[in-house]
């Protein structure tokens, strides 16, 4: 059961980073095109 938090709190935080990677790379596209 431990596993399975670690996992999911794993998994989030992936989520997490690849949310902010989008949403650096949108934001440097938008500031280019504009």
């Amino acid at each position: 059961m431990e596993r399975d938090i670690l996992m999911s709190a794993t998994e989030a935080q992936a989520h997490g980073i690849v949310d902010l990677v989008t949403v650096k790379i949108e934001y440097i596209f938008i500031h280019i095109y504009v």
